[in-house]
């Protein structure tokens, strides 16, 4: 298990299982216990998801280090979101070589995803997190994936509140 703390609750994560519970800490409560070192990460796609995500999502909290971004659009290569780099995409071999990030955040377009995908593989990123609208597969078994689908989580809440009416009154 890995324990983190985070808003004075502590978060155990089961493995290989999606799965966890977050109990309330007292004082005594440790910081972090069998926390994994933090993970170097890459973000590929500032779109509107890419953006939000480097903007408000609390990486650190979750023991990734992101050290740059990666676009294809010329309006945002050469900026900063949250004082990471935007970088175009041609940059990205020279980037992972010189460092090694373990994860990709992955927020392209449905149609270049498995292609990004494949690249990164072959730079050596182990762990892709992917927003992509689509679940993209590897024939690498080294290759950790998790696929990101918020229209699921939207409509499980949408059956959830479906199923509060039904029991109300």
């Amino acid at each position: 298990s890995v324990f983190v703390v985070t808003n004075a609750l502590r978060l155990r994560f089961f493995k290989p299982k999606h799965v966890f519970e977050a109990v309330p800490c007292g004082e005594s409560c440790p910081i972090a216990e069998e926390m994994p070192e933090e993970k170097p990460a890459i973000v590929i796609g500032v779109g509107h998801l890419g953006h939000a995500l480097l903007e408000n999502f609390p990486f650190s909290h979750c023991g990734i280090s992101v050290g740059s971004a990666f676009d294809v659009d010329p309006t945002v290569i050469g900026t900063e979101i949250s004082s990471i780099p935007i970088r175009s995409t041609e940059e990205l071999e020279e980037y992972v070589k010189a460092n090694k990030p373990d994860i990709a955040v992955l927020t392209v377009p449905q149609h270049v995803a498995q292609g990004m995908v494949d690249r990164l593989i072959d730079l050596g990123v182990r762990g892709i997190w992917n927003f992509s609208h689509s679940d993209i597969s590897s024939r690498h078994p080294e290759l950790a994936v998790e696929n990101v689908h918020l229209g699921d989580s939207l409509m499980t809440l949408s059956y959830k509140v479906n199923d509060l009416s039904r029991t109300r009154p």
